[in-house]
């Protein structure tokens, strides 16, 4: 990264922590000339204008692509353009921190200190980073399914369709579930018989093993082919069923949230910024006094 890749970096983290203040900004821009009262042009690295409450606020950011500490006569430099444009606020950015005579010269002129780096495992010394949650699942298996017809009802309805279907269930020991609903007609209740599985209980089991069963009775109970219509009344419905459980550890890492670190050198606080917009760390301390 050279001066200028740095510049349109911090114009980027820029731009990600003004949509997280949620302030009225105005217009951000790289490199432009502001004319002082002097009538000198001055280059400004990246400027931001933003409202408050109807009054438009002015900041420029003065980028050092520094190796080394930023010295007193860096921040000196600066004060002279600020103080050739009267209302405009400064913030001073490098990837390293300031001397400490910097940050005297800076307190007293009102002058920002920032550092925008890639953030490193030093920065999160004192600090959650990573998250691991054991999540286990249990899941219903092998469930044999059992209806129980309203015989007295079956014998007053059973058209040849019906014993088609009976038939049919009788010779292939299957029961087609697409399509298919059961009816409670007293409660109101439908059971979609493709997610059959939706209803069987898993989480309130205290022991798992062996084989467990699901049963329903009806008064007023139906089984109905939504298709054609066919249906029969039920007296009960019962699964048998086992169930499988199985453990995985998902891990939340601070390394993969965030990867730009955003420090104030006068205050010590820290953010941490990634790439698409999320930020954490000292959010509460920084807030909108951000600058």
């Amino acid at each position: 990264m050279n001066s200028t890749e740095y510049e349109l970096f911090v114009r980027d983290i820029q731009q990600i922590l003004l949509k997280a203040q949620a302030l009225e900004t105005i217009r951000v821009d790289h490199n432009i000339k502001l004319k002082g009262v002097s009538g000198q042009e001055h280059q400004i690295d990246v400027y931001w204008e933003y409202r408050i409450a109807g009054v438009t606020h002015r900041v420029a950011l003065e980028c050092k692509f520094h190796k080394t500490k930023v010295d007193l006569s860096v921040i000196r430099d600066f004060w002279g353009v600020l103080d050739d444009i009267p209302g405009l606020r400064g913030v001073i950015i490098s990837p390293v921190d300031f001397t400490s005579g910097a940050k005297i010269y800076a307190i007293s002129k009102g002058i920002g200190l920032k550092v925008f780096r890639e953030a490193n495992d030093a920065d999160y010394k004192g600090r959650l980073r990573a998250i691991r949650i054991n999540v286990t699942a249990r899941f219903p298996l092998n469930p044999r399914l059992q209806m129980n017809l309203d015989e007295s009802w079956l014998a007053s309805n059973l058209t040849p369709q019906r014993q088609e279907f009976i038939q049919r269930i009788k010779s292939t020991s299957e029961i087609e579930t697409q399509g298919v609903i059961i009816e409670d007609r007293d409660s109101g209740e439908t059971i979609i018989l493709s997610r059959l599985l939706d209803y069987l209980p898993v989480l309130e089991l205290e022991n798992i093993s062996g084989t467990h069963t699901w049963k329903k009775t009806f008064i007023n109970g139906y089984w109905v082919y939504q298709s054609s219509q066919l249906k029969f009344k039920l007296s009960s419905v019962k699964v048998d069923y086992e169930v499988g459980e199985a453990t995985q550890q998902i891990v939340i890492d601070g390394s993969d949230i965030a990867n730009t670190l955003v420090q104030d050198a006068l205050e010590g606080t820290l953010l941490f910024v990634n790439e698409q917009g999320r930020i954490t760390g000292d959010t509460e301390l920084e807030g909108i006094h951000y600058y």
